[in-house]
């Protein structure tokens, strides 16, 4: 006993291995014909069409062959992509609706909810106020354009404007 049976073990398990791994392709192996692989229905049909005779299959294939190539290799992406986007539109962030538009007079109730209604205020009516506005370049600066509402020169006018809050 030596080395012999050592290399007659080694060559009977290589021997059991590609007896697995080459089924079918090894003269003397089991032929594929009666393998569950080798049957199918028309989706194995349609995957695994029939090997072309011709050398330059590759150039000459038919619109199907190229077709079925094409669908074989781009429906993972499909799916993923598909998976995806409707993973994002079922989980993703959902906005919430905008805000509904105060009236008049509900902004007149929040913004000065202290404000006597009854208030007159006695004022000269040559000059009207068009449009007020803040600039905050810098130091905060309150801007605005009058109109004189006569039809002879103002030229000088006082305008008193009180803040509410900052």
């Amino acid at each position: 006993m030596g080395f012999g049976w050592r290399l007659d073990m080694a060559n009977r398990i290589q021997n059991f291995f590609e007896s697995i791994v080459y089924a079918g392709m090894k003269p003397g192996a089991r032929p594929s014909t009666g393998a569950p692989a080798a049957k199918g229905g028309w989706l194995a049909r349609f995957l695994n069409a029939p090997a072309p005779s011709d050398p330059l299959y590759l150039t000459n294939r038919s619109f199907g062959q190229k077709s079925r190539r094409a669908l074989v290799i781009a429906s993972p992406f499909v799916l993923v992509i598909g998976g995806g986007l409707a993973a994002f539109l079922l989980f993703g962030h959902k906005t919430d609706k905008a805000p509904k538009e105060l009236t008049s007079a509900e902004l007149r109730a929040k913004v000065l909810p202290g404000f006597n209604k009854e208030f007159k205020l006695d004022s000269n009516k040559d000059i009207e106020i068009a449009e007020v506005h803040f600039e905050n370049s810098g130091p905060s600066v309150m801007v605005g354009s009058f109109r004189n509402t006569t039809d002879h020169p103002i030229f000088q006018a006082v305008v008193v404007f009180e803040l509410a809050d900052s």
